[in-house]
């Protein structure tokens, strides 16, 4: 089916949507281009076996912007959350580390606790808040030109200057310390507690694919808690039906406000003539017509897949194909008959929340290390959540699913399976005979089933050299490439790295202001 519109979106995961949804709201006309039988992409939900249901990839939705939600009013078109209790750390020796809903350690294990770590909690709780507060703002609006600037480009670097001074001397060395720091150099030199370093080491480790003695690791913990402003392991949000449900929110709103999203329709070549573009052409041979082009998917796909190479510039191309964007995350869904007795505390106390399997700093970069090598380490690094204590209903009455995120996976493992379930096997006895159904992505299956490159979850690699002002490269951090009227707002993009939706909100602002000024359209 061919067609008019403004603009095209390729891509109908969650930031595709969200553009969609406020560019028409602003009174364009779009369309939504999804090559799979349902939109959301690595945000949706699969059948694990007959009757149970689990988030294809990501686990959680506590990172999304609650400011989207309000906007688009997505309780109003049906999503549905939950808080979970907490975070669970557990080491392989069967130590146990419990966190409430809001980030404070509790039972048993908390009395290992020292005063001088304690201590150091509340430190490091009240540097990254106001770390936090002074960087937040730049995730929820497209960052100011560097060049050619307009008042109101300086007006905003001076804002960013005046936020960033408000630190004050002594955070703002410690910021700038901080940013390029390893995450392990951050919890050597603050805490006691092997457990509770490696549960600090966790939050850099997030669906990256270097281990914690890599440097910069700590800006990824701090990425992701500018994303999730709250306290530190208060646990994760929960979907009802699962992130597809969130999807399906965002497809419903944007179609409230005129969008057509189309599914089934894979876009094979975006269509330029001389310097203007003119639409996409479906893989169907259908042509849709469209003076913008907005695409979901990652700067490779995108510029190297998409786009005839003769209209981009060799050094151009030359920079995409170096971007970094490295899978090491597998995720496994067990469907489960029941769930074993923790060995600390009770199922809806100790495993509600997110469960960190593998509370050794040195374990976790041999986990790397081993993906390195093209191997599983003997004892995985896992994240685990049991969305059905929170959510019933994406399992029949008495069963339940559970998620692991296994990091440090290489390409084509096999027997994935399998060693997840041992690993949790070792620190909650009975599960394996608990399982009766299994789904298993690794990376290079999330690259063949939801187009991430290389399977990677963030689009492109989070790290200090491709963030801000450098993601997803240098001088391209404002949704726009060198095609007038062709933007980026995925994962990929500025703000991106994670569930938020901020990426898609920020494109469609500027591409909003850039058809006021003229630029486009």
């Amino acid at each position: 089916m061919s067609g008019r519109y403004d603009v095209a979106v390729i891509g109908g995961g969650h930031n595709g949507l969200v553009a969609a949804a406020y560019l028409a709201q602003a009174g364009q006309s779009v369309v939504v281009l999804e090559k799979r039988p349902t939109v959301g992409g690595t945000a949706s939900t699969i059948e694990v076996a007959p009757g149970y249901r689990a988030s294809s990839c990501f686990q959680s939705a506590e990172t999304f912007s609650p400011t989207i939600s309000r906007e688009l009013n997505l309780s109003g078109h049906g999503l549905e959350v939950s808080r979970s209790r907490g975070t669970s750390v557990v080491a392989l020796d069967g130590q146990w580390l419990l966190f409430d809903g809001s980030g404070h350690p509790t039972g048993n294990g908390s009395q290992m606790l020292s005063m001088a770590d304690r201590a150091a909690i509340a430190e490091l709780e009240r540097f990254l808040h106001r770390t936090v507060r002074a960087l937040a703002p730049l995730y929820q609006e497209t960052l100011p030109k560097l060049q050619d600037l307009g008042a109101s480009d300086t007006l905003d670097l001076l804002r960013i200057g005046w936020r960033l001074r408000q630190l004050g001397r002594r955070d703002m060395r410690e910021a700038i310390r901080f940013l390029p720091m390893s995450i392990r150099d951050v919890v050597e030199e603050r805490f006691e507690s092997h457990i509770l370093g490696a549960a600090i080491a966790g939050l850099g480790l997030q669906g990256g694919c270097v281990g914690p003695y890599a440097p910069g690791t700590a800006f990824v913990a701090l990425h992701h808690q500018i994303q999730n402003p709250r306290p530190l392991f208060s646990g994760p949000m929960f979907v009802k039906g699962g992130l597809g449900c969130l999807s399906d929110a965002l497809s419903a709103a944007a179609q409230a406000a005129g969008a057509e999203v189309r599914t089934e329709a894979e876009v094979g070549l975006i269509d330029t003539t001389d310097a203007l573009l003119q639409g996409v052409t479906l893989c169907n041979g259908d042509h849709v017509e469209a003076s913008i082009v907005v695409s979901d998917l990652g700067p490779r796909r995108t510029l190297l897949s998409l786009v005839d190479p003769r209209k981009l510039a060799p050094e151009f191309i030359n920079a995409v194909s170096t971007v970094r964007a490295r899978g090491g995350v597998g995720v496994v869904s067990f469907a489960l008959d029941g769930i074993p007795d923790p060995p600390e505390g009770s199922a809806e106390v100790s495993l509600s929340g997110r469960v960190q399997i593998g509370a050794s700093v040195v374990e976790q970069e041999r986990a790397f290390d081993a993906m390195q090598c093209g191997e599983l380490a003997e004892k995985p690094f896992l994240q685990l959540t049991i969305p059905t204590l929170a959510d019933p209903g994406l399992a029949p009455d008495g069963k339940h699913v559970a998620t692991a995120w296994v990091l440090g996976v290489p390409d084509n493992f096999d027997s994935l399976e399998e060693s997840v379930a041992s690993g949790i096997e070792t620190v909650l006895p009975g599960f394996t005979s608990r399982v009766v159904g299994c789904a298993v992505a690794t990376p290079s299956d999330i690259e063949e089933r939801y187009g991430a490159t290389n399977g990677c979850l963030f689009g492109v690699d989070v790290s200090l050299d491709q963030a801000l002002f450098l993601r997803p490269l240098p001088g391209w951090y404002r949704y726009n490439t060198p095609l007038r009227g062709l933007y980026l707002c995925g994962s990929s993009t500025h703000a991106g790295g994670g569930i938020t939706g901020l990426p898609g909100r920020n494109a469609a602002r500027q591409i909003i202001e850039d058809l006021k000024a003229g630029k486009v359209g």
